[in-house]
């Protein structure tokens, strides 16, 4: 079958189809990443990852709090939490460490553009039952838009998998660049296609992600671009486990 003509044939249900969100009530439990987008305890993850939840919880290591929902948006897959248990550990911290704080996310100002190839570094939490820890995958922008043309959210080739949703992208300044939102599901793609995608996977562009964080809570921290240099990827990767943490939603 012709590239183009495969494409054509898949768009109208990969919008539906590729989303790894779990069904409302389809299970008692279930999980998503999320990281820290405050100096006060406020996290950001996808809105489907907490969309029908009783009760959400923020774990990491021995930590597990009882969250709030702050904000959420089902047309941009996001949403805000707060953690009254950080923001007190955070104050706590600057206390100690004479107002130095814990890191939390920068995000890109206006003048920030993605490039073709451009490293980038996720973090999360996939398949927990099986992994139980944070992970780290590294991987490039392989297109600056999503299924059908969807200028919201972009392609990376890092793999990421159930668990992964919510967690940041982060570039080579350790800016976050995206909030990671789906994969298209391989088994499906090959009934409809005959091809098998491999790392096909998309994030939320990060100038939506800073938007509507700077909406939710009146604020949001922006990488001004004042310094050119780049991390190491381990440094980066050692940035991104400090600010990311599992949901756990319980319905």
């Amino acid at each position: 079958m012709d590239y183009r003509h495969s494409l054509r044939a898949i768009a109208p249900l990969v919008a539906a189809a590729f989303l790894s969100a779990p069904a409302p009530g389809a299970a008692q439990s279930y999980s998503g990443s999320a990281f820290e987008v405050s100096d006060e305890g406020h996290l950001l993850t996808n809105h489907h990852v907490v969309a029908s939840c009783k009760t959400i919880h923020l774990k990491k290591g021995g930590l597990e709090d009882v969250v709030q929902l702050v904000a959420s948006d089902a047309q941009k897959d996001l949403a805000v939490l707060f953690d009254a248990g950080r923001m007190a550990d955070r104050m706590s911290h600057r206390r100690m460490m004479g107002g130095a704080s814990l890191p939390f996310a920068r995000f890109p100002g206006d003048n920030h553009h993605l490039l073709y190839g451009e490293s980038i570094v996720v973090a999360g939490f996939p398949l927990p039952d099986f992994l139980g820890s944070i992970n780290v995958t590294t991987g490039t922008v392989s297109a600056m838009n999503g299924p059908n043309n969807d200028e919201s959210v972009f392609q990376i080739t890092a793999p990421v998998q159930g668990g992964n949703s919510g967690g940041p992208v982060l570039n080579s300044r350790g800016t976050v660049v995206g909030v990671v939102v789906t994969t298209l599901d391989p088994i499906k793609v090959q009934k409809y296609s005959g091809d098998v995608p491999q790392n096909v996977n998309f994030a939320i562009q990060g100038k939506i992600a800073r938007d509507f964080v700077r909406k939710s809570i009146g604020k949001v921290a922006v990488d001004d671009g004042a310094s050119a240099a780049e991390w190491l990827t381990t440094s980066i990767a050692t940035y991104a486990t400090q600010i990311t943490y599992q949901v756990v939603c319980l319905n």
